[in-house]
Order: C-alpha cells, then sequence, then structure tokens
C-alpha cells in the first residue's frame, strides 16, 4: 500500500464496520483522512468462524498491508477445487490450484476465518486513526449535506459518506438512481462451521481433514453443498446453497438461527454429507438470500458526496470466491485515490474516477460469479448431463503435470479465472492517473 498522504484532509463517515468498511476505513485513515465508522452490530464479529476465500487478487492488497505472516498462521492454502455427485460423494471433476499459475498472479487463494480477518482490520483501522462506533445505526442519509442520522437523532456530517452497510442497506436506497429489486433466487444459503475435533475420526469424513485443503463441491439436482477448511485447520466451514422460503429470510448477514430450526431437505446428499450438517448442529447457522439483479449503472450519488463499496455496490452470490474480495479492492482503489488529494475542489473528481474504475470491474465480476453459480446449482437436464461430462473428461488432464498438460485444455478452465485473479486495484488507480491526473 502506497504510504502517500493526502496534502488536504477530508472528514469520511463509513456506513457498515464489516470486511468492507473496515478496510475503507484503514486507507483512508493511512492516507491522511479522517474517518468514523458507524456499525449497528456490538462488534463481536470476531467470534464467527465461518472462512472467507480470498483469492490471489485479495490475498496480494492483504499482504501489501502486511497481514502476510497472519494469513500464513491461520489461513489454509488452497490446492484446488473438488467437484463431487452429491447422492455418492464420490469425485466428479477437479480444478488443480498449479504452482506455476499461482505464481505468475503473485499470491495463493487462501480460506481465512472471517473473524480473525475482521479483527485485523479492526486493528489496523483503529492504528491508522480511524474511529470506529458501535452500537451505531444509521437511519437516515441526506446526499447534499452530505450528514447521516442516527436513530438516536444523532446527526454527523462529513465531506463524504461511504456506505459499506450490505445490499439492503440504507445507502444504497439513496444511491441508485433506478429501482433495483431485483429476484430472489429460490436456493437460499446457510452458512455455518464444525470444529474439525468431531470430523478427524470418522472413517467416512476424514479425508475432508486430512487431505489435501480442497474446496468441495456436492452438485445436487438444482442445488449444491460446499465446504472448506479453515482457521490452520481447526474448523470447517459448511455452507448448504438449497431451496427454501426466500419470505422467510433477508439478503444480508444480520441474521442467525440454529441448524435445529432449519428444516432443510438433504435427501439428495450422501449419507456422510448430511452428517457434517448434524454436527453442525452447535455452531450458529447464518441464512443470506441472493437477490439477482443486472450491476447497477451508478455506484455514486449525483452530488458526488455518497458511493457504495462491497455488497452495497453490487450483487454476487453469498460464500462465493469474490464476497470479500470486492470490498478489499475498492478500499484499495478509494485509499490510493484519496492519497493524492490536493485541495478541497479535487474531491469530486477522485469519487467520479472511483465509479469510473469499479464499475467495470464490477460487471465483469458479477458475470463470472453468477456464471459460477449457475455452474454448480444446474437441475437435472441437458445442462448438468454436459457440465458433468466436462467435469469427467477433465479429471486426467487437471491431474497431470502442469508440463504435461493440454494448453488448450488450461485455457479452456483458467481463462475467467486468470481475469478476475490477475486483476490489481491499485494498478487501475495508477493507469487511471496516468491518464487524467496531469489534468488535476
Amino acid at each position: 500500500m502506497s504510504n502517500k498522504k493526502a496534502a488536504h484532509s477530508l472528514s469520511f463517515v463509513v456506513v457498515g464496520g464489516s470486511i468492507s468498511g473496515l478496510a475503507c476505513a484503514y486507507t483512508l485513515s493511512k492516507a491522511g483522512h479522517n474517518v468514523t465508522v458507524l456499525e449497528k452490530s456490538d462488534g463481536k464479529n470476531g467470534n464467527w468462524e465461518c472462512g472467507v476465500r480470498s483469492p490471489p487478487n485479495m490475498t496480494r492488497i492483504l499482504n501489501d498491508w502486511g497481514l502476510q505472516d497472519t494469513i500464513e498462521k491461520v489461513g489454509v492454502k488452497a490446492r484446488s477445487t473438488t467437484f463431487r455427485a452429491a447422492a455418492t460423494s464420490e469425485m466428479v471433476g477437479i480444478v488443480q490450484y498449479h504452482s506455476q499459475i499461482m505464481e505468475a498472479l503473485r499470491a495463493d487463494l487462501w480460506y481465512l476465518p472471517y473473524g480473525h480477518l475482521w479483527s485485523e482490520l479492526h486493528k489496523l483501522a483503529v492504528q491508522a486513526g480511524a474511529e470506529v462506533r458501535f452500537h451505531s445505526r444509521v437511519v437516515d442519509i441526506d446526499p447534499g449535506t452530505p450528514s447521516v442520522t442516527l436513530d438516536t437523532g444523532e446527526k454527523l456530517q462529513a465531506d463524504i459518506v461511504i456506505g459499506a452497510d450490505g445490499s439492503d442497506g440504507v445507502v444504497r436506497q439513496v444511491v441508485i438512481e433506478e429501482e433495483f429489486s431485483g429476484a430472489p433466487d429460490p436456493l437460499v444459503t446457510f452458512s455455518t462451521f464444525i470444529p474439525t475435533e468431531l470430523m478427524k475420526d470418522d472413517k467416512e469424513i476424514e479425508y475432508l481433514v486430512h487431505g489435501d485443503a480442497d474446496w468441495n463441491i456436492w452438485l445436487a439436482d438444482g442445488c449444491c453443498i460446499h465446504g472448506h477448511l479453515t482457521r490452520s485447520r481447526e474448523y470447517y466451514t459448511l455452507v448448504l446453497v438449497v431451496p427454501a422460503d426466500t419470505t422467510k429470510f433477508h439478503p444480508n448477514w444480520d441474521d442467525c438461527c440454529s441448524p435445529k430450526d432449519l428444516n432443510v431437505d438433504l435427501s439428495k446428499f450422501h449419507p456422510s454429507v448430511r452428517k457434517l450438517w448434524t454436527l453442525a448442529s452447535a455452531s450458529p447457522v447464518i441464512p443470506t438470500k441472493y437477490v439477482v439483479h443486472e450491476p447497477f449503472s451508478n455506484i455514486v450519488h449525483e452530488d458526488s458526496k455518497v458511493l457504495l463499496v462491497g455488497d452495497a455496490a453490487q450483487t454476487t452470490p453469498p460464500q462465493f470466491h469474490h464476497s470479500y474480495s470486492m470490498g478489499i479492492e475498492a478500499a484499495a482503489t478509494l485509499g490510493n485515490l484519496f492519497s493524492r488529494l490536493r485541495n478541497r475542489d479535487q474531491a469530486d473528481t477522485l469519487v467520479t474516477a472511483y465509479e469510473e474504475i469499479r464499475q467495470p470491474r464490477i460487471t465483469h465480476a458479477f458475470r463470472s460469479e453468477h456464471g459460477r453459480y449457475q455452474f454448480i446449482t444446474f437441475h437435472d437436464g441437458p445442462e448438468q448431463q454436459t457440465r458433468d461430462t466436462g467435469l469427467k473428461l477433465a479429471i486426467e488432464n487437471s491431474l497431470k503435470d502442469w508440463d504435461d498438460a493440454d494448453e488448450e485444455f488450461l485455457r479452456d478452465v483458467w481463462e475467467d479465472y486468470l481475469a478476475m485473479f490477475n486483476y490489481d486495484a491499485s494498478e487501475a488507480v495508477d493507469d487511471w492517473w496516468t491518464m487524467w491526473g496531469s489534468m488535476m
């Protein structure tokens, strides 16, 4: 991360203190600005053990922020994605993260515990000078001033307001110009975790703990279950993507329930997979509804004083590769841009630059992530049969050494991965500045 400091300091209010909000607070404070984070919860996110996937484009940024040692200490490095038939749990496909590709990307894909990452970002933000206020629920935004009003009646003014309060937060409602009702996907994502001590001695599932750190995806008719290790292999993240009554759930991460309270139908899955859900009975479950809609035409208010980051700015399937990386990228973008501020009059231009830089990336991420989501949730039929045939044909190629693998196969498998994983948020700002900075 650049150590440049802005010549003129602005005041920022960040609505939402999750991963995206804290990341923005850190980069903007580091760039010399005054940042206040308003988080409605009690700030006990450090207890949440469910996993976060940190793809190379996110890992590079975290490493740049000084978190490499932490990642290597508590994370689990991904080696492959393994596809399994839900009914038998047998492997039907695999994508290897070849060391040659990951070295070229300058970072690996890691599985990190959400709570630990949140705690590290909170620490970075506070050390950089940000104020993080918990139990602070924002109920209204005035984009013209701009200012935010809390449920206590307190009003805070700022030069710029950042909405990091999720897909159904108050800031998005102020910023987005068009109607954005979207269509709820019939599948709901249920995220939880299992202490691996409960899995190690079970012959049916011990391979999930002792084997390579795969992201396992069990493919069923119109749904799936996936999971991976996290926190130094102490926990196993389990994610159900299954049919449920979408009217009972929200597209945020606020709800929490017990597995015993959920009547989920797992009859399509092998008994060993259903056993995982039973082992998770002592852990909390977070349900998340996926509301699908096209990328927004804007992520900045017309007055250029309020902008969106993370889930507030886009929609991606919950608990997927880039569920968190997009917020981290947005924070890196803002930090780099506003470290270049020389006077107050430049602020609007830099906010506009943020939108110009992020919009194409958001659109690409939506197309990529939604396409992969559809791929693992096909209903039985022609598309599913074509997918499974392709996965089986690819197994032999996937397991070959790098030098022996078919070049066309590697290109087909990795073309979109590379486009997503190789993105450099700071480089995107540098490119913009090279083109337009002289005009400022």
